[in-house]
This record gives structure tokens, sequence and C-alpha cells, in this order.
């Protein structure tokens, strides 16, 4: 967003401080052949001929010339005038689409990523109540205990919290939420962080602040987690939601 302002602003300086003195520079050449027309004409009076045809060929190549330049200087500024028109167009469509965004992903980060009305225990009589239960810890643990803002968690610390063996809890996430522990975890971060952004009162924390309150240690994997789960990067958020108050 900031390149496409930047040589938005580049290009009005050129259109309207440096056609001015175009504008200038071609008066005075102007001025300059019309004083050189006297000139042959006062020399044809004289009787000097061949000096006032000299003079006359010279003006005519210049007035040739400036036309030629001012057919220049025209397509010049009509290009740039349309590379302005364009940029603008491109940053106002960019603006809406970040807007969109922001407020898809505001509206997903309000609902639960683990939910056991969503997940396909639709006939109790043939689901394991084993993974049936796991699942269901699984949702107070995340939605209520909020455990996904620990740093440190992981799959196997998980699992030993639940009693469970490692490749089963895998295996219940895989298919009874349809993603893996990591991706899983990511979504219930962003979420936090989106939060977070939303919220007035942490709105202008600092984005390392903003990672380590949504769970993560570190700075870059936010960032890069953020932009690929929203599309944005955690800072075009913070602009977009600030931009639209």
């Amino acid at each position: 967003m900031k390149i496409h302002i930047r040589k938005s602003v580049y290009l009005f300086l050129v259109v309207f401080l440096l056609i001015p003195g175009a504008i200038m520079a071609q008066g005075k050449r102007q001025q300059g052949v019309e004083e050189m027309e006297k000139k042959a004409y006062s020399l044809y009076q004289q009787g000097h001929y061949r000096e006032a045809c000299d003079i006359y060929i010279q003006t005519t190549q210049a007035r040739s010339g400036e036309h030629s330049s001012r057919v220049v200087r025209g397509l010049t500024i009509f290009l740039l005038v349309d590379i302005i028109g364009v940029l603008f167009f491109l940053y106002v469509e960019k603006r809406k689409a970040f807007a969109l965004l922001v407020e898809k992903n505001k509206e997903c980060a309000t609902r639960p990523v683990i939910s056991t009305t969503a997940i396909s225990f639709a006939d109790d009589n043939v689901v394991d109540p084993h993974e049936k239960h796991i699942v269901e810890q699984l949702q107070q643990l995340f939605e209520n205990g909020k455990i996904y803002l620990d740093s440190e968690l992981s799959i196997d610390a998980l699992s030993l919290q639940l009693g469970v063996n490692r490749t089963v809890l895998s295996k219940v996430i895989n298919q009874h939420v349809g993603c893996t522990f990591p991706t899983l975890l990511n979504h219930y971060r962003i979420n936090e962080a989106i939060r977070l952004l939303s919220n007035p009162e942490t709105q202008n924390y600092k984005m390392e602040a903003i990672g380590s309150m949504s769970g993560y240690n570190n700075r870059q994997v936010f960032h890069a987690a953020f932009k690929k789960e929203t599309g944005l990067t955690p800072l075009e958020f913070k602009k977009v939601l600030i931009s639209n108050k």
C-alpha cells in the first residue's frame, strides 16, 4: 500500500512541478523564433537576401522541432496522468479487498474451531465413545481453558494431559476436527490475535506483545502464520481496522 502511495506522489510531482517549467521554456523558445523572424525580415528589406534566407530556414526548422516536442510532451503528460489514474484505482481496490478480508477474518474469529455439533458423530451407536470423549475434552481445553496460549504446548504435552496415546490423539484431531494439531493451534492463536487487534484496549500494543499474548514466542513465526491464515500481515490488519474507524 505504501508503495502505491509513493508512486502516485512522485507522479503528481512530475506533472505539477515539471510541466509548468516546460511551458515556460516553450514560451521562451517561441519568443526567440519570433525575434529571428523579425531579424530575417529586416535583413530582407535591407537587401541581404542570403542572410535572410538562412535565418528563415533556421526558424522553419525550429518551428517544426517545436511542434514535434509539443506532441511528445502532450503524449508524456497523457501517459503520466493515465498511470496516476491506474495506480489510484489499484490503491482503492486494494483497500476494499483488505477491508473485506478484515471483516471476514473478524467474523471467523468469533466461531469455535472445535465444535461437537459440527463433528461427524451423527450416529452415537457406531462412533467410538472414547473418541467422542476426547473431542469433548479438546473442545473444553481449547474453547474454555485457552491452552493454546501456552507457547510451549505440543501434541505430546496435550496427550499426557488427556491421558491418551499421541497417535490416537493425532488421529482424532485429523478425523473429527479436520486438520492437523499444528494447524489447530494456529487457528486458535490467530483468532486470539484478531480479537486483540480488534479490541481498542489492546489494538495499539506492539506486534511482539500481540504475538506473545496469542501464544507465539517468535515474532517472525507469528507474522508468517497470521499472513497465511488471514491473507494480511498483522500490521496491515491493524491499519485497515484503524482506517475503517
